[in-house]
Order: structure tokens, then C-alpha cells, then sequence
């Protein structure tokens, strides 16, 4: 890959690894009646704002239930990524300009007789811009040095202390105007001296705030599998996990066990796990492939509270070891870039709630669910989700639906850094920031064996920190469409 890849801003290029664990522990847990067969067919299309980043991903999923009580699903994906997305840079550009220095040369009189004449020869040998004469000087050489006015010569420009917006004053080279030199004095005897100004150039480089944050193009694709094999044990049904996940830069293995166990005429459902994935890592930053562990485990129980209503509640912990930083990002520590460098381990919990309510009258269902996540980052988050299924007539549902999300920062996160941190991350994904996100699905079932459906949604986020670039932010617009067929 080439040196230029980034990771995205919005994490998408590991969409299907990076929680590969509690994807495998949580999907799959509803089967309907034994001897189903269906096939889906779905495409994802993102796109982020101001030409970010961009991804296509189609899927195939086959899901199969034997009348033995054997079940069996294989989904595949592949994932296009393409577009732009922050590097972690500070929001800063050198700029080189270019001033002019006036300077006044003065050469003291010269002996009668003998006339003064400004040598700007460079190839006769001498000392250029040496004045040349008969008398005063040694054997016929320059007179003097040449004499500026007030002194030494006046310096292009001072160091002077600019705030940058989101980050500590940085020393930047701010431009100082030459002073105008003043006439010269006569020279005391010798009837006076001669004087001319000579003007030079010089660049100067400075550090400037801007309001847009550096940005790299990416270009990569990515290729999913996950296969899933259970059975049916009175019950109890036991499945088995094996997911795959390989792009250019990263792969990752994930294996899963879980057991969904029946109680109280199945109006109970606990769902118990334990998984695992393991990943290999490579990048800009990286000089030969880095490994990373993690393992999880999930607890949760689905519970039939009225006729109408039903009740979910999971609690997941995990860990994960090794190479934890992204490859691609960089932070600024003292006005030099360094790849950014997180902890080499993370623990974290998750709790997840859900209330399903059916309302007859309306002939819909209301769903709320709210998702807190704690980890040793120091990153706490918090989701609310809302959503409504309406039933219109006999193939048609509607669902709207809104989500809240917010979360803080990590306790290494920052925009520039000073010193010696032993940790630093300037990824706006670890930064404290809102996010909303809304919008609608259809699906539409026009025969027993036959069902569209499409979503389209917005999501956006705002800084909270009051340092990070807005412009770090992203929003974007989800477009997925799908058919399934019952076979």
C-alpha cells in the first residue's frame, strides 16, 4: 500500500474487524421456524462530506435452518474504500515569504587626487562591493569595510509568540520592517564621504493557523467472511463463529462461541459468549507487521414483560493486547511530527439496554435502547436510540429512527503536545465530541417469498472540547439496499 494511506476518519476500513468479537456474540440470535432458507443481497453506500472518504460494499448472506435443528450462515463482503481523511496534524501550514533589506554603505573620504570607485566586479579577484582607490586604503585594495548606518546590519525578522487556534502559542517568524537608514554624516575632513543602498532578499518561513485540518488520500479494499454453524439441544442452542478479514495493511482472524438458553416457556432467552480475534497490523508507521489480541466475553438476557412488550439487557466486557495505535496518524510534539503512540492494552465494558412496545391502535412498535461504554482510555460513551415500525397495510414497514451519541476523550488525546507524554493521540476519533444521526427505512414484502428494503440515514458530529478544528469532524450520508429472498 502506498505510503500515503490513511485510516479513516470515521474508522470504516475496519467496519467489520474492529468489533469483529461483539458482532459474532450478538448476531444471529433470533431464528424463526426449522426448515427456513432465505438468501440477502445488500449494498452499503457512504460518502462523508467535502470529498472524504467513500465506500461501496456489497454482501451476500445465506442462512439456512435444518429440520434437524442444524443452522447454518455464511456472509461475505468486500468493502471499496476511497477519498480523504484527517493525518492527525495540527492545523498548520508553512508559508515562505519573501522581504526586502535595504542597507546604506558608507566609504570614508578619500586622499585628494585620488577619485573613488565602487568595484561590483566578482571576477577581478578582489573583495565585491569593496570600494577601490588611490590613497587611504592598503596597496590599492578596498578602503574599509563597508559601514552601516546605527550599526550592524538590521535583522529580516524577530520571533514572536502566535496562538494556534486549538493549541498552545506556537514560536512563529513574524516579518519586521527594516528601518529606513538614515542620510550620512560628512566625514570629518577629506570634504565629506559617499554613501549608496544596496537592497538583498530574504526568505523567511513561517508557521501559520489555518481552519481546515491536513489531509491524505487513501485507496484500499477489504474482504469479509463469516461463517456460522449452530444446533438446536432442547433448549439450548449452541453455535460456533469463524470470521475473516483481509486488507492490504490488515487481517484479522475472530473466533466465537455462544449459547442462547430457553426458560419460562421461551418467554426468557440468556445469551451467554466467549471470543476472540486476532490481528496483524502494518502501515506507514510501522516497520515490519505488528500483532494485536482481544478477547471478549457477553452476557444478556431477552425477557417477554407483557403481551406487548419486550425487554433486553447485555453486558459485554473484553481486553485487548498489543499494537492498539493507528499506523497512519501523526502528532505534533514540539513543532516536530511523530507517529502517534497509544497503550498497549485496553479493557472496557459495554451495558446495553433495549424496550420494545407494540401499539395496537397504531398498528406499529416502539423502540428505545441506550448503550454505555467505559474503557481504561479513558473514553466514555453514551447512545440513545429511538426508533418506530409502522405497519402500513400488508407489505409495507416503515421505520424512522434517530440516534444520540456522546463521548469523551481519551486521556492521551490532544491537538499539539510539548514535553516528553509517554502517550499522545491527535485522532479526532478519540477526541470528546456529540454525534446525531437520523433517518428512514422501507421495506417492502410484495409476496410470502420475496422483500425489499432501503435506508437512507445522516449522521454528524460537533467538537465538544473547544480545541479540535471543527473542520476535524465529520458528516456523512448512509444509502443501503437490499433484497431477500426465502427459498
Amino acid at each position: 500500500m502506498a505510503e500515503s494511506k490513511i485510516i479513516d476518519g470515521m474508522g470504516l476500513r475496519r467496519a467489520a474487524t474492529i468489533s469483529i468479537v461483539s458482532l459474532m456474540l450478538n448476531m444471529g440470535a433470533v431464528r424463526r421456524g426449522n426448515g427456513e432458507e432465505r438468501l440477502d443481497f445488500k449494498t452499503l453506500f457512504y460518502q462523508e462530506s467535502d470529498d472524504r472518504i467513500r465506500v461501496i460494499a456489497p454482501s451476500i448472506e445465506y442462512e439456512r435452518e435444518f429440520d434437524n435443528g442444524f443452522s447454518l450462515r455464511i456472509e461475505g463482503t468486500y468493502n471499496a474504500i476511497s477519498g480523504a481523511t484527517p493525518t492527525g496534524a495540527p492545523p498548520i501550514e508553512e508559508v515562505v515569504r519573501v522581504v526586502t533589506i535595504p542597507q546604506v554603505v558608507t566609504a570614508p573620504s578619500a586622499a585628494p587626487g585620488a577619485p573613488l570607485r565602487y568595484d561590483d566586479d566578482d571576477s577581478d579577484g578582489d573583495s565585491d562591493g569593496g570600494f577601490e582607490g588611490g590613497g587611504g586604503g592598503a596597496a590599492g585594495g578596498p578602503l574599509s569595510a563597508p559601514v552601516f548606518e546605527g550599526g550592524a546590519a538590521p535583522e529580516a525578522a524577530v520571533a514572536t509568540a502566535v496562538p494556534v487556534k486549538g493549541g498552545a502559542p506556537q514560536a512563529m517568524a513574524a516579518a519586521t520592517p527594516a528601518p529606513r537608514a538614515a542620510a550620512p554624516s560628512p566625514s570629518a575632513g577629506g570634504g565629506g564621504g559617499s554613501a549608496s543602498t544596496q537592497y538583498t532578499q530574504r526568505e523567511i518561513r513561517e508557521r501559520v493557523p489555518t481552519d481546515t485540518v491536513p489531509k491524505q488520500e487513501i485507496d484500499d479494499t477489504r474482504i469479509g467472511l463469516n461463517l456460522e454453524v449452530g444446533k438446536r439441544l432442547g433448549r439450548h442452542k449452541p453455535s460456533a463463529v469463524f470470521a475473516l478479514s483481509l486488507e492490504s495493511d490488515y487481517r484479522s482472524i475472530g473466533v466465537s462461541l455462544k449459547d442462547s438458553i430457553d426458560f419460562n416457556r421461551k418467554n426468557t432467552t440468556v445469551l451467554l459468549g466467549v471470543g476472540g480475534t486476532f490481528d496483524e497490523v502494518d502501515g506507514l508507521n510501522v516497520e515490519s507487521a505488528e500483532s494485536k489480541t482481544t478477547y471478549e466475553a457477553i452476557a444478556g438476557i431477552t425477557q417477554v414483560l407483557t403481551r406487548k412488550t419486550l425487554g433486553t439487557v447485555n453486558l459485554s466486557v473484553g481486553t485487548t493486547d498489543g499494537y492498539l495505535s493507528d499506523p497512519y496518524k501523526f502528532v505534533e510534539i514540539d513543532e516536530v511530527l511523530y507517529a502517534e503512540n497509544r497503550p498497549g492494552s485496553k479493557d472496557k465494558w459495554v451495558l446495553y439496554t433495549a424496550l420494545t412496545h407494540h401499539v395496537e391502535r397504531l398498528n406499529g412498535s416502539a423502540e428505545v435502547s441506550f448503550r454505555h461504554y467505559d474503557d481504561s482510555f479513558g473514553i466514555e460513551s453514551d447512545t440513545l436510540g429511538l426508533a418506530w415500525y409502522q405497519k402500513i397495510g400488508d407489505h409495507l414497514v416503515v421505520r424512522p429512527a434517530l440516534r444520540y451519541y456522546t463521548q469523551s476523550a481519551a486521556d492521551f488525546y490532544g491537538v499539539l503536545f510539548a514535553g516528553a507524554p509517554q502517550y499522545y493521540s491527535s485522532d479526532y476519533r478519540v477526541s470528546a465530541f456529540d454525534a446525531i444521526g437520523y433517518g428512514l427505512k422501507l421495506v417492502v414484502k410484495p409476496s410470502e417469498h420475496l422483500a425489499f428494503d432501503i435506508a437512507f440515514e445522516r449522521y454528524s458530529q460537533d467538537g465538544t472540547d473547544g480545541v479540535t478544528l471543527d473542520d476535524a469532524y465529520v458528516s456523512s450520508s448512509y444509502l443501503i439496499m437490499g433484497l431477500r429472498l426465502w427459498l
